[in-house]
């Protein structure tokens, strides 16, 4: 599922030829779409990692500590959104 989002963000991966580095911003669109679909509390690196890698055809061991950050961000975000949505409820439940 992860690795369908990714190639959904952008073209296929997998068995294409080796492809230059992307940039920040064609991976945080990436990571952002697999991001989305996913459940953000239960991915892990090594998922989002196999995913943007078989979307890129490229090794992002360069960019893992950049990804973990704006995934940790991606679900922040995502996390006072949901929050944020729901007037009324506390912490406690009430």
């Amino acid at each position: 599922m992860l690795a369908d989002a990714a190639a959904a963000a952008g073209g296929g991966g997998g068995q294409a030829a080796r492809r230059a580095m992307p940039s920040d911003e064609e991976v945080k669109a990436a990571a952002a779409a697999v991001l989305r679909v996913s459940d953000v509390s239960r991915v892990n690196m090594k998922n989002l990692m196999a995913a943007l890698q078989e979307r890129f055809g490229v090794d992002l061991t360069a960019k893992r500590q950049w990804i973990q950050k704006y995934a940790a961000g991606f679900a922040d975000e995502q996390a006072k959104a949901r929050s944020g949505s729901r007037p009324g409820i506390t912490s406690s439940g009430r």
